[in-house]
């Protein structure tokens, strides 16, 4: 994931959250929140220009991405920690077969069967239910749109059967309904998180970083 970007010259940042059983979804969100504050606070450190940060990743990583990038703040300027005093906000996003609307999973309310094909799955990601469609809602990035949300990038196969394609076309359709940039790939007979010339398409993600971070 960070050679072809390496190799276009971007400095890249390999961030790990905490995960379940012990942490949750939202907590996992944040702590890629708090990742993209701790590189702005630093950015000196680090050589790199505080106002052209992109976020990518793949899978539950794509979603968190879209999670982050789409819900960025300015900071509280009144924090006593000074990371959480720095903006969270990214310039460009690119999400490889992200999850999007877990209420609509393939279908409207398709969260419903996933609560019959996989008992439990829901509590591991939240730790406790007490308002599932509240719950699931609170992590979809597809709620989250804004009119000032960064320059968006999917790439989906359209034979993945864990995230269905129809996730990243929902999302493609409301990022365009609210006037912001976008661009779908879909790739022919790709499966999940790899296909035969799969590498093909770091040359989009560069270009990608390249349009609307240099």
């Amino acid at each position: 994931w960070g050679m072809g970007l390496l190799h276009n010259g971007f400095t890249v940042f390999v961030v790990r959250h905490g995960t379940t059983p012990r942490f949750t979804v939202p907590e996992a969100i944040e702590d890629i929140r708090r990742s993209v504050r701790y590189v702005r606070h630093h950015a000196a450190k680090y050589e790199i220009d505080p106002d052209h940060i992109g976020i990518t990743s793949g899978s539950s990583g794509g979603h968190l991405s879209l999670m982050v990038g789409m819900t960025g703040d300015e900071g509280d300027p009144d924090a006593t920690d000074p990371v959480l005093r720095v903006s969270s906000r990214t310039q460009a996003i690119v999400a490889w077969f992200p999850p999007t609307d877990l209420i609509n999973w393939g279908a409207t309310d398709g969260y419903k069967v996933i609560e019959t094909v996989r008992p439990g799955m829901f509590q591991r990601m939240f730790g406790s239910i007490d308002n599932l469609p509240a719950q699931l809602k609170s992590i979809s990035p597809i709620y989250f749109i804004t009119p000032d949300d960064p320059p968006l990038l999917l790439i989906h196969g359209d034979s993945d059967t864990t995230v269905p394609l129809q996730q990243s076309e929902w999302l493609q359709e409301k990022y365009e309904s609210a006037g912001l940039k976008v661009k779908l790939i879909v790739e022919p007979g790709g499966g999940h998180t790899y296909w035969n010339g799969i590498e093909e398409d770091y040359v989009d993600v560069g270009a990608w970083f390249d349009t609307w971070l240099k």
